[in-house]
């Protein structure tokens, strides 16, 4: 997912897996450190859920805080004909705000998607 978001955001020529680096000039190489979505659970909508269309309904306006983070650590770019780094350091991507409440919480995932997207736009 990294090496997709990385590709479509236009960095590099192109992105690729370690694995089919054979014509590459360089690589990034790092580590995860954090990789989360929260959304703030409301009872409103949980109990709305129970209710079909009706609650669904009832409860449609109701908002809740969301949160997503992504921290890549010890970040390298490297040139592979010499293994010199071009830069290093730690990139944060982080996204929160206010939406509409889900009963589930299933955004969490959305967020913490788009907390990545940002990490990869701040590389």
């Amino acid at each position: 997912m990294i090496v997709k978001h990385i590709d479509q955001s236009s960095i590099f020529k192109s992105a690729k897996l370690q694995s089919d680096l054979s014509d590459s000039d360089y690589t990034l190489e790092g580590a995860i450190q954090r990789f989360e979505g929260f959304k703030e659970p409301r009872l409103a909508t949980k109990v709305g859920a129970q209710f079909g269309l009706i609650g669904a309904l009832a409860t449609m306006g109701v908002k809740s805080r969301y949160e997503g983070t992504t921290v890549f650590i010890d970040v390298q770019l490297k040139k592979r004909s010499s293994d010199e780094v071009i830069w290093s350091g730690t990139v944060e991507g982080k996204v929160e705000g206010e939406d509409y409440a889900d009963a589930y919480g299933w955004s969490a995932y959305q967020k913490a998607n788009e907390s990545l997207k940002v990490a990869v736009n701040h590389l």
